[in-house]
């Protein structure tokens, strides 16, 4: 929740039915999901075994954040998880997001993102955090530098910058550059 284009349906189980659900309408129509509000899941009570939500949960303010928090405690069969990833407060993927990008874009962003306390702050006598921990990893685009940063461009509406602009700021912010292979990585971490 948000499903983003139903990027997990390839690593799940055979024997699990998965339910994208998304928030907002474009995605909604890329992905064939279903619209839902983060404080209304169509979903009936102990009806999932897992609620995921990747790189979405920045974009709602603490009040529609404990409304999902009620949601998903109904949603969910007893003992099953609930899974927020997103970005790490203070990192620099945050300040590349409410820096950069909200300079760039046309309706900008400011995101509300994960601290260590998260889990905490979030937890209720039916949720229990069980992991909170930053993990970061490396985007590797497989192309010439000009493709990459084309699809940087699209993934993230900056359609303000040129590339030029770009690129200077992925390397100030995510460390952007060819490795000696011609892959260009893009340092990222989420909690």
């Amino acid at each position: 929740m948000p499903a983003k284009g139903n990027f997990l349906a390839r690593y799940i189980q055979e024997d699990m039915t998965i339910i994208p659900l998304e928030t907002q309408e474009h995605f909604a129509i890329y992905s064939g999901g279903e619209m839902a509000q983060w404080d209304a899941l169509p979903l009936q009570d102990a009806s999932v075994a897992y609620l995921f939500s990747k790189a979405a949960f920045h974009h709602i303010n603490k009040d529609l954040a404990l409304a999902f928090r009620a949601e998903a405690t109904h949603c969910l069969q007893t003992g099953d998880k609930l899974v927020i990833a997103d970005v790490n407060k203070h990192s620099n993927v945050d300040r590349f997001l409410n820096v950069l990008v909200n300079d760039q874009k046309q309706h900008g962003h400011q995101g509300y993102f994960l601290d260590e306390n998260f889990g905490i702050q979030f937890q209720t006598n039916k949720l229990r955090v069980v992991k909170n921990r930053l993990q970061q990893y490396y985007w590797q685009f497989h192309t010439d530098k000009q493709n990459a940063l084309c699809y940087i461009q699209n993934l993230f509406g900056l359609y303000n910058a040129n590339p030029e602009y770009i690129e200077e700021n992925l390397k100030r912010y995510l460390h952007f550059g060819t490795n000696n292979q011609g892959i260009y990585p893009l340092q990222w971490e989420m909690r």
